[in-house]
């Protein structure tokens, strides 16, 4: 399928202002441990394209790709909905999802309703596979014990000890998870923390990382850990919880639920104990 282009030869629906239209979906995921089952359903308003589909010229296409595993697939559809399952080993980490609509057949005078004015009386030769339409696309983490919607710090971080008494913090970006290292002594007043402390600790240290983390995959393909798990696991975060628009400041803080307030009040609550033991 031909949809990977920058530019297309012919107007496709979704490319600016190519045509009139709109061309959407909506997309459901099951998770299993030896299944992953994903039900897109097409949402599509123009005249003319869906008269090609009803006449199976062209049709509804999800491609998927999983850059872990390197399955990569497109799934062809007439109707408007459709439900596909696979084994789970072929998915791991993130898995992309574009959605299209595509031609099944040559169309050598291909001239859509609705166009821009400036094609004029223009036709267009359309080979098999060329994109039509454009939906957009999005991503999951193939991990059926992942939650995007309320996602652990675990689930991105984990805590390791660097081979020198006193340092200062170092991250690592380049593993499954985000390493944060920490000095033999700072990760021996870490491990001595009680339970009541995990809300200051969110402020103090996870925090700061997240918010760096959230710089670095505002790189996306340009970032040199686009195919680590823990970047996967953001983009599902991000889409998830609908913060694609935000900065990467609101984005930790809501992805942590206000970690800065809870820190103070957690640090008042202590202090409010110390008072009450004195």
């Amino acid at each position: 399928m031909k949809a990977k282009n920058l530019s297309y030869p012919h107007p496709v629906l979704g490319n600016g202002d190519d045509m009139a239209g709109n061309f959407s979906w909506v997309a459901e995921c099951d998770i299993w441990a030896d299944l992953v089952t994903i039900r897109p359903t097409y949402l599509l308003e123009h005249e003319g394209l869906d008269e090609l589909i009803r006449g199976g010229y062209a049709c509804f296409t999800l491609e998927m790709q999983c850059w872990s595993t390197f399955y990569r697939k497109s799934f062809e559809c007439l109707r408007n909905w459709t439900e596909i399952t696979l084994p789970a080993q072929n998915l791991r980490w993130r898995v992309d999802l574009g959605f299209f609509v595509c031609s099944k057949k040559d169309l050598p005078e291909y001239r859509p309703v609705w166009l821009h004015s400036d094609y004029g009386n223009c036709t267009f030769s359309i080979s098999r596979g060329d994109v039509l339409a454009i939906g957009g696309e999005t991503s999951f983490v193939a991990d059926k014990d992942f939650d995007p919607m309320r996602p652990p710090a675990g689930a991105l971080m984990q805590i390791c000890t660097l081979p020198l008494m006193s340092w200062p913090a170092e991250i690592d970006y380049s593993d499954r998870k985000i390493k944060i290292c920490l000095s033999k002594d700072d990760r021996k007043r870490y491990s001595g923390l009680p339970k009541s402390c995990e809300d200051m600790l969110h402020g103090l240290v996870v925090f700061p990382v997240l918010l760096d983390a959230l710089y670095e995959w505002k790189k996306q393909g340009e970032s040199n850990y686009a195919n680590t798990e823990w970047f996967a696991k953001i983009w599902s975060i991000v889409s998830s919880k609908k913060l694609d628009d935000c900065v990467p400041f609101e984005m930790a803080q809501r992805i942590l639920q206000d970690p800065i307030s809870r820190a103070l009040t957690g640090i008042d609550q202590l202090l409010v104990n110390e008072d009450d033991n004195g």
